[in-house]
């Protein structure tokens, strides 16, 4: 591992210990309010109610528009291992893309205990050039139930099942782009279970969800456990630490091989069980009056155990965000700049920068 990222993780350690023992007391009333943190996003709205199961209608709403644009090879030209290197020219980013990222909508709308859960994106990818190489949406939507609260091991558990149905469409552009009958369509039908427990856990707030997946296209089931977990760190409430743990378990054999990359990690042909996590330590100020400064320090890593389909990148992203109130509704401008480094299946690792342009909205009823 180089220096970089054992650098980027000792920064991650420090901050939970640094911070932990001062950190504020969470009950589980609390942490039954503490949404699932789903995307690396968390700094802004990590915070939001989760209904509890009283009688009446409410919900909420939440959109983006975001352009990510790649910033180059960046400080590493250590690429002759990296897939896309042509020999001849330092290459290591041509296969990362631009990429113009819409939530159209994610939310939920609750009567009662009963819940619908919305989470429509619509992608487009870029070559470095800015030509389109591909195109699609991701798509999922279900329902959720407050199943009340009980007691193991000692703690207050809130039970939410839950059940989801997720689209997921990919359209590749080739040479011939303008001619839709000669793109290649790659789609994703996933129905899955989820019976998820939330608690507290030495001022964790956690969600451990067992889920039950099946991707109707590859006829693929598959397992996975996930651990969510969230925290503020620190006195001033300026620090918080979030993320998910996941275990991802192959559960279809086809031709010998139980590979499938229906949730997070790959399963290969070889290996029945894939391990990733994804940890963030985030920071925020306000500077002036609406303006904000964020900082977050990223860890993402899947299939670790398995040579050929790990991956790992460690990450530094400050942003600056503007937050205004109109009515019952947020905007937030904001732009950010991201330098990481990764390795994915790579003899060595390279570095990366992007910068990112974009609106955040949202509101609640």
């Amino acid at each position: 591992m180089n220096k970089k990222l054992l650098l980027l993780a000792g920064i991650l350690v420090l901050g939970a210990t640094t911070f932990a023992a001062d950190a504020p007391a969470m009950t589980a009333e609390r942490a039954a309010k503490i949404s699932t943190i789903t995307d690396s996003s968390a700094i802004e709205g990590l915070v939001a109610t989760r209904q509890t199961g009283d009688a009446g209608f409410s919900g909420s709403y939440a959109g983006e528009v975001k352009v990510i644009m790649n910033q180059g090879p960046g400080r590493s030209d250590k690429n002759k291992d990296v897939k896309g290197y042509t020999g001849t020219s330092p290459d290591n980013y041509a296969n990362s893309a631009n990429k113009i990222e819409w939530t159209v909508g994610k939310g939920k709308v609750s009567m009662g205990k009963l819940g619908f859960i919305y989470d429509v994106d619509r992608d487009y990818n870029f070559d470095k050039n800015w030509n389109k190489t591909n195109e699609g949406w991701d798509t999922e939507f279900g329902l959720d139930y407050q199943g009340g609260t009980f007691d193991m091991m000692g703690k207050e558990w809130t039970f939410v099942p839950s059940v989801a149905f997720g689209y997921d469409k990919t359209e590749m552009y080739t040479s011939n782009a303008s001619n839709p009958s000669a793109r290649d369509n790659t789609t994703k039908k996933l129905f899955k279970f989820n019976p998820k427990i939330s608690t507290t856990y030495y001022g964790f707030a956690m969600d451990i969800s067992p889920i039950i997946a099946y991707d109707r296209i590859s006829e693929t089931t598959a397992f996975q456990l996930d651990i969510s977990n969230y925290r503020k760190l620190g006195t001033e409430g300026l620090w918080s630490m979030y993320g998910d743990i996941y275990f991802d378990f192959a559960g279809t054999e086809k031709n010998d091989s139980y590979a499938n990359d229906v949730f997070n990690g790959k399963i290969d042909k070889d290996n029945k069980f894939a391990f990733s996590i994804e940890q963030y330590l985030g920071y925020e100020r306000e500077i002036t009056g609406n303006v904000y400064f964020t900082t977050e320090f990223g860890l993402e890593a899947y299939s670790l155990l398995q040579g050929a389909n790990n991956s790992a990148d460690m990450y530094v992203k400050p942003e600056m965000q503007y937050r205004a109130n109109l009515g019952d509704a947020n905007i937030t401008p904001y732009v950010a700049y991201k330098t990481w480094t990764a390795t994915d299946g790579m003899k060595d690792s390279v570095s990366k920068n992007e910068l990112s342009v974009g609106v955040r909205f949202g509101t609640k009823f």
